[in-house]
């Protein structure tokens, strides 16, 4: 059992160096999400979370989960595109179920772009830019049109905190593991 552990952790090795070092960069990502999602979901119970909340990391997980499988089977694009999408996706379903553009979620959006140009190039922060671009200004139009009712509490709540540090943590660590990754020999 410890070795298959060790087998799902481990990144696949590729035969190209760019994409080994792409997909050992994956695999910290992916890793690290995982981590991210139990913890939140243990945050959320302490903090009594709604069925929404639950019901997102529960389809976070398993497309994380199903990107892991991908990779350890050496499909590194597939799972890169995977695991961005589904990023995206939960972070427009929630600003728009929530609080609009002034979601604290919002953020994630500059981590989805910086980690398309680590995992896509260029191509992928030019997407994932134009994608982000044109659901601000549909939110910020919903919200101004009365299509989208958003309600904010009086005062920023402890999950807007978390959120935010956390966001913040993913940045910083992905930025310091991109210059890792593509500093080493």
């Amino acid at each position: 059992m410890l070795t298959t552990l060790k087998q799902f952790l481990a990144p696949p090795t590729l035969t190209d160096p760019s994409q080994n070092k792409t997909s050992q960069l994956l695999n910290n990502i992916l890793l690290g999400m995982i981590s991210l999602i139990l913890l939140f979901t243990l945050i959320l119970i302490f903090l009594g979370g709604q069925w929404i909340d639950y019901t997102l990391n529960a389809i976070a997980m398993t497309v994380l989960l199903t990107s892991k499988q991908l990779l350890n089977k050496g499909r590194l694009k597939t799972a890169s595109w995977l695991t961005l999408t589904m990023l995206f996706t939960l972070i427009t379903i929630s600003s728009s179920a929530f609080h609009g553009i002034r979601d604290t979620v919002i953020g994630g959006y500059f981590l989805i772009i910086i980690l398309a140009g680590a995992l896509l190039g260029k191509f992928g922060i030019k997407l994932f830019a134009a994608l982000t671009s044109a659901v601000l200004i549909a939110l910020f139009s919903a919200e101004h049109l009365g299509l989208l009712t958003v309600t904010m509490p009086p005062s920023a709540q402890t999950i807007d905190i978390i959120m935010l540090l956390i966001i913040l943590s993913l940045i910083s660590l992905l930025m310091h593991s991109i210059i890792d990754t593509f500093q080493s020999p």
